[in-house]
């Protein structure tokens, strides 16, 4: 499908009748819309989808007096005009291929106000400048719906709020499910199940005459209730369940609020108080270490020549007091002999033996005690200290000692500069901790969310209990309702036929229980591939799993583990929505143009132009885009230059009192695409 040209009489903001040409070519499929807020680029969009669907695309609408209301809204009201418009017309013309062949559509919805204050709507469809004939008139906007069904409409023509819609809902598996439903056709299904079973029903009834009637009935009602309860208990669990997801988002959000506020440093504070105190006493220990050194031997320590010096002289001099007392013993040793020689009991000893015995023993002696004399003889050595042994030996062994000294000092010196750093680190983390009353309201704030979601995870729990028994309810019911449905088809000969339908039943849940389990695994080749090509962090993701039964949506990282949709950034939120809705539409297989608006307002520069190389070219055959001068700026323009075939301006004209459409887009000189 391409659409060709679309035109607005009085349509919203657009004064008088303007007619755009939307026709991309082969080579350049994105045609682009520049506008200032308030200029019409949503009015834009919405034109599209009302020319399509009429009150069908605003559920919102339930009622025709609401419906009328809206479409008068949307008849343009110029300020300066004494005359207002009193209609106001969309017009689409497209090209769509069919089974033979394409076919040009036109299709133009147009009302008008009466004077009565009512509103009357004419809608026309020509193919091929010829009215549709296929189909009566009444049945013309089935026709089109058929030709592109609303809900896969909605995978392709959506704006900024769906995005922050999909990526800010704690639970969008809902939003996940519709669409996978929309996509496969799967409410068609679902009618015709329900269909069956009304089926089945009336057949039951046509017997008017079988005695169980009543109790069927009672039955019927019963299932009713029963469906609409659990309906109502399922609601009530999602809500529950958004409000743990959201409660749960508010604590993450409040716990890096308080990480920046410094609790982080706050939890340790008792810590850090303690290592503080720690670290102090290290110090003041080597300091004191070092001013017990101080006073003791590190002067020594310092004059380590001198003190070598003076160890020297000190064992010369003891060396020679050493040897002087040997002299004097020597001395007094030789005295006593001489005098026991001449007078004692050696005398008397050698006065019975011969004389020239008694001659040499004396000479002998005395050469003896002469010749020691002679070998204590040395060259005196001057004193300078005067200094007993003990005193000079306590000299020498603090002298050893000092030259231990510095090492020590060195080990000191090192071990207070290593506190000292410490200290600064731990003193700083403290100076790092905000004042109680700055985290005190923070904290009372995270102790009131960890209590509510304890509230909301019991509600939860509680809700998926009650879901569950009425899940038990319901189906006892259905068992009890079969049950009499069977004796009742046995007593109107209608059980052939009830067994027929069950087994449709049954068939149509099989088929889309398969086509939901094959297409997921599409859906999730998809998602994955588009999320990993538009997300900033490459490879941050490997893998987007969908559950085919809850529709829950599981990320995971690189290394399989599991990575909660909170984590992620709010940019990446955005890549994420967007990558859902570009999956969605490949996967659906139909070829329908692309309408996106305001796209681009929540995202960085980066993702701004990963978006602008990789999504905007590749999303569709024909890709429409909505932005402002900050979305889509020059330098996204330059990126997206080659693919560009269209380009427009939507200026709000003051004095004409309307938006009109120019040609170009905000920059003038800059060569846009025309």
């Amino acid at each position: 499908m391409i659409l060709n040209t679309i035109t607005l009489s009085n349509f919203g903001v657009f004064a008088g009748k303007q007619t755009i040409d939307l026709t991309p070519t082969r080579s350049k499929n994105i045609v682009l819309f520049g506008g200032k807020n308030g200029a019409g680029k949503s009015t834009l969009l919405e034109a599209i989808r009302l020319c399509l669907y009429g009150q069908s695309a605003y559920p919102e609408l339930t009622s025709r007096p609401k419906y009328e209301c809206y479409l008068e809204s949307k008849i343009h009201a110029d300020p300066n005009a004494l005359i207002q418009p009193l209609f106001a017309s969309v017009s689409l013309r497209f090209t769509f291929s069919e089974e033979d062949g394409s076919h040009v559509f036109d299709l133009t919805r147009l009302w008008e106000r009466k004077s009565d204050s009512k509103v009357i709507e004419q809608f026309d469809l020509t193919r091929d400048g010829v009215p549709v004939d296929d189909v009566s008139a009444e049945y013309w906007q089935d026709f089109v719906r058929d030709l592109m069904p609303l809900g896969i409409s909605q995978l392709f023509f959506f704006d900024g709020e769906k995005i922050q819609q999909l990526a800010e809902d704690a639970s969008d598996q809902q939003t996940l499910a519709e669409a996978v439903k929309s996509m496969l056709g799967l409410d068609i299904i679902e009618r015709l199940h329900v269909d069956i079973g009304i089926y089945r029903s009336r057949s039951l009834r046509a017997a008017r005459e079988w005695r169980e009637n009543e109790k069927l009935s009672a039955l019927e009602d019963q299932l009713e209730a029963a469906r609409q309860k659990l309906q109502s208990a399922v609601g009530e669990q999602h809500l529950a369940l958004l409000k743990v997801d959201e409660t749960k988002e508010q604590i993450a959000e409040l716990n890096v609020e308080i990480a920046a506020q410094g609790g982080n440093f706050a939890k340790n504070r008792e810590r850090l108080v303690l290592q503080q105190a720690k670290l102090k006493a290290e110090i003041d220990k080597h300091h004191e270490a070092i001013r017990d050194l101080a006073g003791g031997l590190l002067p020594f320590a310092l004059v380590t020549e001198l003190c070598s010096s003076l160890k020297k002289q000190l064992q010369v001099e003891q060396s020679q007091a050493n040897a002087q007392a040997v002299s004097r013993s020597l001395d007094k040793i030789k005295q006593r002999l001489l005098a026991d020689l001449k007078t004692g009991q050696l005398k008397e000893s050698l006065a019975r033996s011969p004389r020239h015995v008694r001659d040499q023993v004396e000479e002998r002696l005395l050469a003896l005690v002469s010749s020691g004399s002679g070998k204590t003889a040395a060259k005196p050595v001057s004193p300078i200290h005067s200094l007993s042994l003990e005193e000079s030996s306590q000299l020498q062994v603090w002298i050893d000692q000092a030259s231990q000294i510095p090492g020590r000092v060195k080990d000191s010196a090192r071990a207070l500069e290593r506190f000292y750093r410490e200290l600064h680190a731990c003193e700083s983390d403290l100076a790092k901790v905000p004042p109680d009353e700055v985290l005190a309201p923070l904290v009372v704030k995270l102790q009131n969310l960890h209590e509510q979601l304890g509230r909301t995870s019991s509600e939860a729990l509680a809700g998926a209990e009650k879901v569950a028994l009425l899940q038990q309810q319901l189906l006892e019911i259905e068992r009890a309702h079969k049950r009499l449905c069977e004796s009742a088809a046995e007593s109107v000969g209608v059980q052939k036929n009830l067994a027929l339908a069950e087994r449709m039943q049954a068939a149509l849940s099989d088929y889309k229980n398969e086509i939901i389990r094959k297409r997921i695994g599409h859906l999730q080749e998809a998602l994955t591939e588009c999320f990993n090509l538009l997300a900033r962090k490459k490879d941050a993701l490997r893998r987007i799993l969908v559950d085919p039964e809850g529709f829950s949506v599981t990320l995971l990282d690189k290394r399989g583990h599991c990575v909660p949709k909170s984590q992620l950034s709010a940019g990446e939120k955005q890549i994420y929505a967007i990558s859902v809705l570009w999956a969605l539409a490949k996967v659906s297989g139909r070829p329908l143009p692309m309408i996106i608006d305001t796209p681009l307002a929540r995202l960085d520069s980066e993702h701004r132009q990963s978006l602008a190389r990789f999504y905007f070219p590749l999303a569709s055959h024909q890709t429409i885009i909505l932005s402002t001068d900050t979305e889509i700026d020059e330098a996204c323009f330059d990126g997206l230059r080659k693919s560009i075939c269209k380009a427009y301006k939507l200026e709000f004209d003051q004095q004409e009192g309307g938006t009109f459409v120019r040609t170009g887009y905000f920059w003038k000189g800059s060569n846009e695409a025309n």
